[in-house]
């Protein structure tokens, strides 16, 4: 039962940010688990300590029980460990203090984070940074969790990353180093060129040398890929290697190439390529050697000169000996029998 002193007293709290007292009634008692406390018997005479908009201490502490109480209201909240820790690489990617390739700038953030937070509070809170100890609770945050950590810990970075934790909650931990879709076809001869016409990408990452390669395919069959992140808006036009030509490319090439009245040089631009690339691609699809030309002698009529059999070898082998290079590039860690045993066709020509 409350009297009226102490509904008068509760009304004047409502709305009100005070901190929390201390009573004498015990929590956890097995001989007062049973019993009543008034609120007179409870509390002592204390005076209340109101939270000041002015202490950005006292601001700090309110956030944090406001994240506390809005967590502890939701029904069937699993946000998840690895996707809490998604979030938390995304938003720090932001803020240039960590990479996409999961690698945090460990002495930026903890200075960051200390200049936020000072040492009083943060030893109030249980919460100091050892900087010495690479197993500091701030840095564990940032691992592939094995384990939960204490909830605390997790408001209060949260409400360093300037989020309050239903914000951060509805964030997307998806990262995404090459901006959103769509991404544009960069074959020169494809009637989508520079159009945002590919949809999704493959992405590989190279944790031992903190790289992301993404490979874009467009329904022409051009595949290209690029090292990321993107940088600019510019980079989704950039081709970093070309994978694959595709059959639209290939045949302009043919049509291209048997054209005598088309030099090399344009065959080269116009495809967006260099000249040895013309040749390499050629070979590697056995089109004719030399290129008809209007200089083209014939032996007789109807017949023309065969191609050297060495300038076709060394065009060939110029176009095997990049392929297998390209495959050593790709496969860093391979050794010489198991590339020999996936790529046995080029292995073998060569």
């Amino acid at each position: 039962m409350q009297y009226p002193s102490q509904k008068s007293a509760m009304k004047k709290l409502l709305g009100k940010n005070v901190f929390l007292e201390n009573s004498t009634a015990h929590g956890r008692s097995r001989q007062t688990r049973y019993k009543l406390a008034s609120i007179e018997q409870a509390v002592q005479a204390v005076s209340l300590r109101m939270l000041s908009s002015s202490n950005s201490v006292h601001q700090i502490l309110l956030k944090i029980a406001q994240d506390a109480a809005w967590l502890l209201a939701q029904e069937n909240f699993l946000p998840g460990l690895e996707s809490t820790r998604d979030r938390y690489f995304k938003l720090l990617i932001d803020r240039g203090l960590a990479s996409y390739a999961e690698q945090v700038r460990v002495n930026p953030l903890i200075e960051a984070f200390k200049d936020y937070y000072s040492p009083e509070l943060l030893k109030l809170l249980q919460g100091e940074i050892r900087e010495q100890n690479n197993s500091n609770w701030l840095l564990r945050l940032m691992r592939p969790p094995k384990h939960s950590q204490h909830p605390l810990y997790h408001l209060l970075l949260i409400q360093f990353l300037s989020y309050s934790a239903r914000e951060f909650f509805q964030l997307s931990g998806e990262l995404k180093p090459f901006g959103d879709g769509s991404w544009p076809c960069l074959n020169p001869v494809c009637i989508h060129f520079r159009q945002p016409q590919i949809q999704e990408y493959t992405l590989k990452r190279d944790r031992s040398h903190g790289r992301m390669t993404a490979t874009f395919c467009c329904e022409c069959g051009f595949t290209y890929a690029r090292l990321g992140p993107d940088q600019s808006p510019d980079d989704r036009f950039r081709v970093g290697k070309v994978t694959a030509w595709g059959q639209v490319w290939e045949d302009f090439l043919k049509q291209l190439w048997e054209d005598s009245t088309v030099s090399l040089e344009q065959i080269a631009n116009r495809l967006s390529v260099d000249r040895q690339t013309v040749k390499r691609q050629a070979a590697r699809l056995g089109l004719t050697f030399p290129r008809p030309s209007p200089t083209w002698k014939q032996t007789q009529i109807g017949e023309t000169t065969p191609p050297k059999t060495d300038e076709v070898n060394s065009v060939q082998v110029e176009a095997y000996r990049e392929e297998w290079l390209e495959i050593l590039r790709q496969n860093p860690d391979a050794g010489r029998a198991q590339l020999s045993s996936q790529h046995s066709r080029v292995h073998s020509w060569l």
